[in-house]
């Protein structure tokens, strides 16, 4: 495996026995991830993405296939991953199991051996980078749901993964949480982080370096986000709609406005209508 590749999947597959049948969740599916690569992972629901994404931790035995990360022995490396890997689940709470904040936080450090003065600094690292330390001495099980993202995702700052499987982290965030969560992904991204970041969401995936599409049990398509837009066929087959900004620029450009072939959100639209028509008066 190349030095500049954290992950190679190979033929991989999964099967389920259901009611004495045999149900295929992945088959032959081939991928590969270079080290601080921020990759996207979309698809319709019952894809198979959480599957995938558990096999890669370490959590779920695949059927068949091959599945190489940071060591060639199998054994190693599945130990490795499961100690090299954090997970974030889209339910905080099939993942926080401790009775307070700072106990939820300090429970994978723990685990690790750490001395007692480490794991204080650690956890207070990761409570002041989440904006929680008011909550270190709050009962995990009364605080909001977003709250609870926010403690579970603490905790696995804490750890210093090498590598962040995502999953649908958004899902029990507000707006402004939201934007607080991606801009703190984006800051370990920028500091060598590599993420596996499972969603739905448009504007989540045009942070991502690349979009790799699971549909029928298979990687379908690859490549960057914007060039995704172009894929018409592929959005629809997996259920997505084109973004909202991407349709009214679309729209605009029939009318003879031109602006730039790449728009993501509001704010850039703001700047392009703005910059289209200046100097043009009211």
């Amino acid at each position: 495996m190349s030095k500049d590749i954290i992950l190679c999947i190979e033929e991989l597959g999964l099967d389920f026995e259901e009611k004495g049948e045999t149900r295929t969740i992945l088959d032959h599916l081939n991928l590969l991830q270079k080290k601080g690569e921020w990759l996207a992972l979309i698809g319709p629901n019952g894809a198979g993405k959480t599957s995938l994404g558990l096999i890669i931790k370490g959590l779920l035995n695949p059927t068949r296939g091959h599945l190489r990360m940071f060591s060639h022995a199998t054994d190693e490396d599945l130990r490795l991953r499961k100690s090299k890997i954090g997970f974030l689940f889209s339910n905080p709470r099939d993942q926080i199991c401790a009775l307070t904040v700072k106990d939820d936080i300090a429970f994978g450090l723990l685990q690790k051996g750490l001395s007692k003065k480490e794991i204080q600094q650690r956890v207070d690292e990761a409570m002041n980078c989440l904006g929680i330390s008011h909550l270190t001495h709050q009962l995990t099980h009364k605080i909001s749901g977003g709250e609870q993202q926010k403690v579970a995702l603490a905790g696995l700052i804490a750890l210093k993964p090498d590598y962040m499987i995502l999953d649908e982290p958004a899902n029990f965030l507000s707006p402004k949480d939201r934007d607080e969560l991606l801009r703190i992904l984006k800051d370990l991204h920028h500091n060598g982080m590599s993420i596996l970041f499972i969603s739905r969401s448009w504007e989540e995936i045009f942070m991502a370096d690349r979009v790799a599409v699971l549909h029928q049990g298979l990687i379908s398509w690859s490549g960057p986000p914007d060039s995704l837009l172009q894929e018409k066929n592929c959005i629809e087959m997996i259920g997505y709609c084109l973004p909202d900004i991407y349709q009214l620029a679309m729209r605009l450009r029939q009318h003879d406005i031109c602006l730039p072939e790449h728009i993501h959100d509001v704010n850039e639209m703001v700047l392009a209508l703005t910059d289209r028509f200046k100097g043009k008066g009211h």
